[in-house]
């Protein structure tokens, strides 16, 4: 006959009776729990818009186009975001903002079944607030060790029972405390480019090859890594020079169009810093740096008003000498139009 195990444990709760416990505090300290939450505010002193390349057909044809690029992203690692006292948080944790918008406009035009011109304007800004902060909290642990027992309910001589013996440990957060501040990114961008190339179209295939100039400059408020000093917060003006070739090749059908640029960038850039209250001047720095922004893009619609969708990537040949964000995805509508010459038959 099989026996219920929950009757047997209430039968022996019936028969012993009286149960006690012989507390012992065994130690005792006090320790103080510090938890920093930091902030990186990665600088976008070059923010390369989309590529759009023209794709002409032949001459007369005139582009314009508009898109929208988001590049960068904010994460953050705070464990105790709320600061809530029962919460504690040992060590440090981290948020980080490299997130930038920009906005770009583009005009292009055909001379000739094979020569085309082209010129676009990014720009971009954004004002932000954020807030690191130090927390700190002195902790009360307590240990104590104590000795539980348990007797039979009958007349006896002699102690019958039971014992067991238990380690328990206490916390109690006391004197908690937060310092914080307010740090403020900002950033205004304008990007300008002017170029000329050739295209040529076969079947349903386009490819093309654009070359030019172009000028940048940005006014960062933000941190930045200046003479050897690690995340800077200041001032920082940017003047940005380039040179850059861009092939692209795309496929064409009807209302679908996909294909691929990759652009590169030759940078000579002008760096000028003042410290946050401005009375120190971190000195300029300039340099140059090659970029390769390779792209995907895919256009969808009539060639007067095509949606479009671009992701671009931008690397760095060598060591950057200045931060800048890896992946661009951008947004918009390109419209080709016919403004009369060689028109198709």
């Amino acid at each position: 006959m099989k026996i219920n195990l929950s009757l047997l444990l209430c039968a022996l709760f019936i028969f012993l009776q009286g149960c006690a416990v012989d507390s012992k505090l065994v130690n005792s300290q006090q320790q103080t729990v510090t938890h920093e939450h930091r902030v990186h505010l990665p600088a976008a002193l070059y923010t390369a818009g989309s590529s759009n390349p023209p794709l002409f057909e032949k001459k007369g044809e005139l582009m314009l186009a508009v898109d929208y690029t988001h590049s960068g992203e904010n994460t953050n690692y705070d464990k105790n975001k709320g600061g809530n006292q029962a919460n504690v948080v040992d060590g440090i944790t981290h948020q980080t903002s490299s997130s930038t918008q920009t906005y770009s406009a583009k005009g292009a035009y055909a001379l000739t079944d094979g020569i085309g011109i082209m010129g676009n304007v990014t720009l971009g800004s954004k004002n932000e607030m954020y807030t690191p902060y130090i927390e700190s909290w002195n902790i009360q642990k307590e240990t104590y060790q104590n000795e539980y027992w348990a007797w039979l309910p009958v007349p006896c001589d002699a102690w019958n029972g039971v014992s067991w013996t238990q380690i328990d440990e206490f916390q109690t957060v006391n004197n908690y405390d937060k310092i914080s501040k307010t740090i403020t990114r900002s950033y205004r961008y304008v990007d300008t480019e002017l170029g000329v190339g050739k295209f040529s179209h076969k079947n349903k295939w386009k490819t093309e090859i654009y070359g030019g100039l172009g000028f940048a400059q940005n006014k960062y408020t933000g941190h930045l890594d200046r003479n050897n000093q690690l995340e800077v917060y200041a001032s920082h003006e940017a003047s940005l020079y380039k040179v850059f070739a861009q092939p692209a090749g795309a496929y064409s059908s009807g209302w679908f169009e996909a294909g691929a640029a990759l652009k590169a960038s030759y940078v000579n850039f002008n760096l000028k810093s003042t410290s946050g209250s401005g009375n120190e001047n971190l000195g300029k720095e300039t340099g140059s740096q090659f970029f390769a922004e390779p792209s995907v893009f895919m256009r969808i619609g009539p060639r007067a008003c095509r949606l479009s969708i671009e992701h671009k990537w931008l690397a760095a040949i060598g060591k950057s000498r200045f931060p800048v964000n890896s992946s661009f995805l951008s947004f918009g509508i390109v419209s080709i139009l016919n403004t009369g010459h060689n028109k198709r038959i």
